[in-house]
């Protein structure tokens, strides 16, 4: 038992010299490094960056004019079924009977389309053309 106590006081001194050793040899750098955390303790902290607006979401329901206004008219040939409902009074139906009927060579063939009533074939002729 005694043997024991010995060889554990022994290691106990010899962890304490390694300690002494690297207080010594470092001591300047902790001392720096105190010196450090507390300039870093006492600064200010920075102001969060400003984050730029999001954009404005667009609307679902556009007028025949605020498209105009965006653009230049629309090909009827090219014009996708989604880009034909937003134009007012023009339904999934009425988008449909349209593309079906392509290709066009001229607006006065949407007279000829089924179902399209004379408001829905004028609101296309303002904003498409061939």
């Amino acid at each position: 038992m005694s043997l024991l106590i010995l060889v554990l006081l022994a290691v106990i001194a010899y962890l304490l010299s390694r300690i002494r050793f690297l207080l010594t040899a470092y001591g300047d750098d902790l001392a720096d490094l105190r010196k450090e955390v507390a300039a870093l303790r006492q600064a200010k902290p920075k102001p969060a960056p400003v984050q730029e607006p999001l954009p404005t979401p667009v609307k679902k329901g556009i007028s025949a004019d605020e498209i105009i206004k965006a653009t230049d008219r629309i090909n009827i040939n090219t014009i996708s079924k989604t880009g034909l409902q937003r134009i007012p009074s023009i339904g999934a139906t009425a988008a449909q009977r349209v593309i079906d009927a392509r290709p066009y060579t001229d607006l006065t063939q949407l007279d000829a389309v089924k179902g399209l009533t004379k408001a829905q074939r004028d609101s296309l002729k303002s904003l498409l053309t061939v």
